[in-house]
């Protein structure tokens, strides 16, 4: 049998239904039910029995499903250590990152990691993260640099470095002189309550930063005079330094792409806090190219 016979009755038994395991391996359901005939067949006994329109495993089937399961499980794991004794000196590592990420990183990570591994290839997809998150759903992307928690799937993931949402605000505004010192914050605090009557330029309603920054405004009852959204941090970002508004942006931002004509301040109580994570489908396998681009992109933020 091919290995791809076990995963499809595996997949049959986790879905508890065919038309849902077809779904999910993305072949049509008389093509697995086809299968599932033809594979009843030659082993000349039925996997599955129906009661009530739920399906159960005959004892056939469960015999089945508890060597597909060992079966497949060596298979992972013979590919896994083969591509262990080749990854570091050929191969190929595809990952995901956001373009407003990749405009600030990449060009720190991608030096560090040819220069120590020259004979890797590697691939990067730029997207959003809702796209990014479906390509490592369908594991199109080996890993992608996320925020967590996740929006639409579980992935297992590393914590990368935790970062922290600020309130730019250009040194010229007088409101600057209202932040206080306070023990243990990197920046400066403000009271959002005194942010209330200046102009905000703001991420489209959806984006993670503008759910935070709506969150603020609603815990502290007021409404915010926005002048102007935007679909890029990046663009908030460089309205706020020309004087056009106040905006909201990760601290990991502000460090790469400091502005001497901004304040950087910490807002909310506590202050918000988002982990950067680089994602994957399991770690178990997680090839070691990928473990070393993602040990490398931890050093370059830290």
């Amino acid at each position: 049998m091919d290995i791809k016979d076990y995963r499809y009755i595996l997949e049959v038994i986790k879905q508890g239904s065919i038309s849902k395991a077809a779904k999910a391996l993305y072949i049509s359901q008389p093509s697995l039910s086809m299968f599932i005939k033809k594979l009843e067949k030659q082993v000349g006994d039925k996997f599955f029995h129906k009661t009530d329109g739920v399906m159960h495993l005959t004892t056939t089937g469960k015999v089945y499903m508890e060597y597909a399961q060992k079966i497949t499980t060596l298979d992972n794991e013979l590919h896994m250590e083969l591509r262990k004794i080749k990854d570091l000196n050929r191969g190929e590592v595809t990952f995901g990152i956001t373009k407003t990420r990749g405009s600030l990183l990449l060009h720190e990570i991608l030096p560090n990691f040819i220069k120590q591994y020259p004979n890797i290839r590697v691939k990067i997809i730029e997207d959003t993260s809702d796209y990014l998150e479906e390509f490592l759903y369908n594991r199109e992307l080996d890993f992608a640099i996320l925020n967590y928690p996740f929006e639409t799937h579980e992935f297992d993931y590393t914590i990368l470095r935790e970062e922290e949402v600020v309130v730019t605000i250009p040194k010229t505004n007088g409101i600057c002189k209202k932040a206080k010192d306070v023990p243990g914050l990197a920046y400066k605090w403000i009271d959002i309550l005194e942010l209330r009557e200046q102009p905000f330029i703001l991420l489209k309603k959806g984006q993670r930063m503008r759910q935070a920054a709506d969150s603020l405004f609603t815990e502290a009852k007021i409404k915010p005079n926005v002048i102007w959204e935007t679909t890029s941090a990046v663009t908030a970002y460089n309205l706020s330094t020309v004087g056009m508004g106040l905006s909201f942006v990760l601290d990991t931002y502000c460090k790469t792409i400091a502005d001497p004509k901004i304040n950087y301040f910490s807002v909310g109580r506590p202050q918000i806090l988002f982990k950067m994570v680089a994602a994957y489908p399991s770690a178990s396998l997680l090839s070691e190219a990928s473990k070393a681009l993602i040990r490398i992109v931890k050093n370059c933020i830290l």
